[in-house]
């Protein structure tokens, strides 16, 4: 048991000020808010120009996927489409938003927590100084 702490220590990064999540992604960037995956947001709705609660879904190629927190999603089979008619279907509807880190920027994007009886408190994601 020794040896694997050991080897543990060993292999490990030296201790030092380094960032758990980057708040630079080079020159002239700035830092809004670092998210995961269920993480809620409330940001303007991009079909009716109202501003609604967004739950983080996924991000691939510099695209961030988030789904309306109310949407009522169904089986892509019972609905009788393909999963790409579905996706396509909520985008059209504002229930499935895919867009870029300027657009949030845009949008006026903020992290929020729902607590269980819905109420809406607003995340700060300051950096800690």
């Amino acid at each position: 048991m020794r040896d694997r702490a050991q080897e543990a220590k060993r292999i490990a990064p030296q201790k030092g000020p380094y960032e758990i999540v980057a708040k630079k992604d080079g020159e002239g960037s700035t830092y809004m808010m670092y998210l995961m995956k269920g993480d809620a947001v409330e940001m303007l709705d991009p079909v009716n120009d109202l501003r609604d609660i967004y739950i983080f879904s996924s991000m691939s190629d510099g695209d961030y996927v988030f789904l309306r927190h109310s949407a009522v999603v169904s089986s892509a089979k019972k609905a009788g489409l393909t999963l790409s008619q579905l996706r396509s279907e909520m985008q059209r509807s504002g229930d499935r938003v895919r867009t870029r880190l300027d657009r949030l920027r845009e949008w006026e994007c903020k992290k929020v927590i729902l607590d269980p009886l819905g109420k809406v408190i607003y995340q700060h994601d300051r950096p800690h100084r």
